[in-house]
């Protein structure tokens, strides 16, 4: 993926986290008072810039006299703006990158980001950790679907009256653990999975399995009862010790089944629930590509004579018949004689209202 399309990506990114991200992996200048006339010059000497509006990151691809072409995120499309409709919407922060043959590569399918301008340990206690998990990548079943940031703090007078070893937020991890890092690091990465990969039939296996869970005599591979407070930071420890067995040494995974056989079967089908839904939504993927390109190749062409009306109306070529799942229409925009116009939840059909008949397939003639 160039660096362009990996900009595109970028900017869906809140602010401050995509400014991290730029500054960990790019050579790149950022402030908050840039002007129209900085940006054009950046673009025209080669460079990217992506500006904070009121509304989105914007991505300014190119310029022309008094206007910027500018990729939107929301509406993933590219458009000219006026550079006094710029100056409304935009309060000068901005980030410049430079558009270089050599730079690093965020969408490689790694796992972890390392924000290093951020951490404060030592050099070679941060390689440690790098050489553990600079291999491990994005596409398992038990590990988060995007890239997570890593940072490596010392412990304030805060973190050591309260024990803390890790700290997830966002889609940041903060390591404070110099000494045994990877405990912390593979417990907070279980928030994030609790969070955005586990649904709510996932957490509810979790929440059956905290109830029968012991907590007065707890099985020892709950080191304290900070770590089985709820049912979020039971599934953490359970992940925990999962990664271990597979990152690290099996033996981990073995200690898991011995000590906690009914842990260890709601992990698998959770993995099995989430292993299902990555194959729909691969499916999925799929599947909203050709319909995309079935709407694009299936649009009429009509022909109009002065004074007559419409002449003459037909497709480009024959369109296929898709159906629309329903579990995949996000709204339905209007319902006009059986016909319904619906959104659908995919970034390469956002926008489009799809005419479907009571069957769900597509109406290409409705198409507006």
């Amino acid at each position: 993926m160039g660096l362009y399309n990996e900009l595109k990506w970028l900017t869906k990114m809140p602010y401050n986290t995509l400014c991290k991200v730029c500054k960990a992996n790019y050579s790149c200048a950022y402030g908050d008072n840039y002007s129209v006339t900085d940006i054009r010059k950046s673009v025209q000497n080669n460079k990217f810039v992506i500006i904070k509006t009121n509304k989105a990151n914007e991505l300014i691809v190119g310029e022309n006299p008094d206007t910027l072409i500018v990729y939107d995120p929301i509406t993933d499309t590219i458009n000219e703006i006026e550079d006094s409709k710029v100056t409304r919407e935009w309060d000068g922060e901005a980030i410049i990158i430079d558009n270089v043959s050599e730079y690093v590569n965020i969408d490689d399918n790694k796992l972890f980001i390392y924000s290093l301008e951020n951490s404060d340990w030592d050099e070679d206690d941060i390689n440690k950790v790098i050489s553990y998990t600079e291999g491990i990548t994005i596409g398992d079943v038990w590990l988060p679907q995007t890239p997570v940031i890593l940072q490596f703090k010392r412990k304030t007078q805060k973190e050591i009256e309260n024990d803390v070893r890790g700290m997830s937020v966002g889609v940041e991890i903060t390591l404070y653990d110099s000494d045994n890092p990877l405990q912390p690091l593979f417990h907070e990465l279980g928030h994030i999975y609790w969070r955005d990969v586990m649904d709510e039939n996932d957490r509810n296996i979790i929440k059956q399995y905290y109830e029968n869970l012991d907590k007065e005599n707890l099985l020892p591979i709950y080191t304290s009862r900070w770590v089985a407070k709820n049912p979020e930071e039971a599934f953490c420890t359970l992940y925990m010790w999962y990664l271990q067995g597979q990152f690290l040494s099996s033996g981990y995974k073995k200690i898991l089944k011995y000590h906690d056989a009914e842990g260890y079967e709601a992990l698998m089908l959770i993995f099995d629930n989430v292993a299902e839904r990555m194959n729909k939504d691969s499916e999925w993927d799929r599947y909203a590509a050709e319909v995309s390109s079935a709407i694009e190749k299936a649009k009429i062409k009509k022909y109009y004579i002065k004074g007559k009306g419409l002449l003459k109306a037909y497709y480009n070529i024959k369109p296929k018949r898709y159906k629309i799942p329903e579990e995949r229409i996000k709204s339905v925009v209007r319902d006009e004689n059986g016909i319904r116009y619906v959104l659908v939840k995919h970034l390469l059909l956002r926008g489009k209202v799809i005419p479907i008949n009571e069957k769900n397939y597509i109406v290409y003639s409705r198409m507006v």
